[in-house]
């Protein structure tokens, strides 16, 4: 499979982490959010940078994102499982 390299190494890296961190502590993670917080972490890196100030963090870059980092969207499951 041919998948794009990554345009933003250091930031896709912080998104991983953050998104670890809040998985860690049961918070759920919308694809709305982890695409602002993609944004805000290129702009934190790259400042306005010709080439970078635009970055949009489309579905199209979540999509190639989760791929790139084998992730998957979980699902909030409401259901605790009992032990008998």
């Amino acid at each position: 499979v041919n998948r794009r390299p990554a345009k933003f190494e250091q930031a896709e890296a912080n998104c991983i982490t953050w998104l670890r961190k809040q998985r860690d502590n049961g918070l759920v993670v919308t694809s709305k959010t982890m695409r602002k917080y993609m944004v805000q972490q290129v702009r934190d890196i790259h400042g306005s940078v010709q080439g970078h100030a635009n970055f949009k963090a489309s579905q199209g870059w979540l999509k190639r994102f989760m791929a790139r980092h084998r992730l998957g969207w979980r699902m909030r499951n409401d259901n605790a499982v009992k032990s008998a």
